[in-house]
């Protein structure tokens, strides 16, 4: 008899371990889940920041307007003038949107290092100074918008040299 309680127990045991087993499975798969939209959700907020930057730039808007009047011609609309130019009156907010959602950025990427990427940050950093609005800033604006091209320059040859040194170790 003491033998059967014996066999009944190693198996409760040996099923506890099981169930253990598959729910420490669950969890590593739930934490991989919670990284990867951490992950995405941190890189949409890195690209909107970059975004946000180019809108207040007059010379890239005027180009979006150009190009919307481009894509509507293809549908046989004819637009004379900016049809986005009322977005101008504005480029001011969105420019400190941009600084504010590049700001949250930096603030994932101090906690946590590996959650965006440093070239993107450096990107958006460099969309942003080389766009930057206020009127009494205007007389330095040659210098804000060397510094930015400088900043975007960097972290495009950061990407390709690091896209190169991928590629050279998969051959």
């Amino acid at each position: 008899m003491r033998m059967k309680l014996l066999g009944v127990k190693a198996q409760i045991l040996q099923h506890a371990r099981e169930i253990a087993h598959a729910n420490l499975k669950h969890a590593k798969e739930l934490c991989k889940m919670f990284k990867y939209i951490k992950e995405k959700t941190t890189s949409l907020l890195g690209s909107l920041s970059g975004g946000m930057s180019i809108i207040s730039a007059h010379n890239v808007c005027h180009n979006i307007c150009l190009g919307l009047i481009a894509v509507l011609t293809l549908f046989g609309i004819t637009v004379a003038g900016m049809p986005l130019g009322f977005l101008q009156d504005y480029n001011l907010l969105f420019w400190n949107m941009a600084v504010f959602f590049l700001f949250i950025s930096l603030i994932f990427y101090i906690r946590h290092k590996h959650c965006i990427s440093n070239k993107m940050m450096i990107f958006n950093s460099g969309l942003i100074t080389s766009s930057v609005p206020f009127e009494p800033l205007q007389q330095y604006h040659l210098f804000f918008w060397i510094l930015g091209g400088i900043l975007v320059l960097i972290s495009i040859i950061l990407y390709i040299k690091d896209r190169r040194k991928k590629w050279i170790q998969k051959k």
